[in-house]
C-alpha cells in the first residue's frame, strides 16, 4: 500500500516548496523539529537510528512517491528518526502549518497520511518479527520487501551492502555469505551493483525457515 502524492490536493501540493539534497546530504535529525511534510519526488532517503555502539539501525528507504514526516504532522512532535540522502534526491516540502487545516477538512488528504503511517508501522512490526529469525530468513524478507517498494526483481536504491546489511539486522559478513549463497543456487544475481531476484518463490521458501 503507497501513499501516492496524488492522494494530497492540489492546492495543497501547490504551496510546497522544491528542494534538492546531495548524496549523503541529512535532510532531517531524530529528535528535530517536526515542522514540514515531505514527498519524494525522485531519488532515495535512508530512515535511520543509532545505536548506542556507534552503528546504524536501518528503519526503511523512502522512495517516489512515499511522504515523510507525516507522524509528526500528526502529532506535534520531534521527529522519530534521521533522514540522510543515499543518492540526489528532490523533496516537495510542505509546511505542517499549511497541511493540517486541510488535513482536517479533507478525507483524501488524511487518508494519504494515515496510508503513510500504516505503512511504516507493518514494516516495522515485520522487522521486530524477522529479528527473533536467522540472519538468512531475515536477509530474504528485507530483500522480498525492497523488491516490493521499488516494484521490481531488480533492487538498485544506491545503498551500500553495509546499508542493506543494517536494514536487515545482520553482520556485513553475513549479508554477503548468504548473498552468495543465494547467488549459487540461482535463486539471486548481481548484476551491475545491484541484486536481482531470479526466482522469487525459492526466495519466499526461505523466509519459512528458522537459520
Amino acid at each position: 500500500m503507497k501513499p501516492f502524492a496524488n492522494m494530497l490536493p492540489k492546492k495543497l501540493l501547490d504551496q510546497g516548496t522544491t528542494v534538492e539534497f546531495r548524496k549523503g546530504q541529512y535532510i532531517f535529525f531524530r529528535d528535530g523539529p517536526g515542522d514540514s511534510l515531505m514527498v519524494v519526488l525522485s531519488g532515495t532517503v535512508k530512515i535511520w537510528n543509532p545505536t548506542h555502539d556507534g552503528h546504524e539501525v536501518v528503519l526503511g528507504f523512502m522512495r517516489p512517491p512515499h511522504i515523510m514526516g507525516e507522524i509528526s504532522c500528526l502529532d506535534g512532535g520531534p521527529r522519530t528518526a534521521n533522514a540522510t540522502a543515499m543518492t540526489a534526491v528532490e523533496l516537495l516540502v510542505l509546511r505542517v502549518s499549511d497541511v493540517l487545516p486541510v488535513v482536517m477538512s479533507d478525507a483524501q488528504a488524511l487518508l494519504a497520511l494515515t496510508r503513510a503511517t500504516c505503512r511504516k508501522a507493518r514494516e516495522t512490526s515485520q522487522m521486530v518479527e524477522d529479528a527473533r529469525k536467522g540472519f538468512k530468513v531475515r536477509i530474504a524478507s528485507g530483500l522480498l520487501r525492497l523488491s516490493e517498494l521499488l516494484e521490481s526483481p531488480r533492487i538498485d536504491i544506491g545503498a551500500s551492502q553495509a546499508d542493506l546489511a543494517h536494514y536487515v539486522g545482520v553482520s556485513r559478513s553475513n549479508f554477503n555469505r548468504a548473498i552468495s549463497e543465494f547467488e549459487r543456487n540461482g535463486i539471486l544475481r548481481k548484476d551491475a551493483g545491484s541484486i536481482v531476484i531470479v526466482d522469487r518463490k525459492r526466495l519466499v521458501d526461505e523466509t519459512s525457515y528458522d537459520w
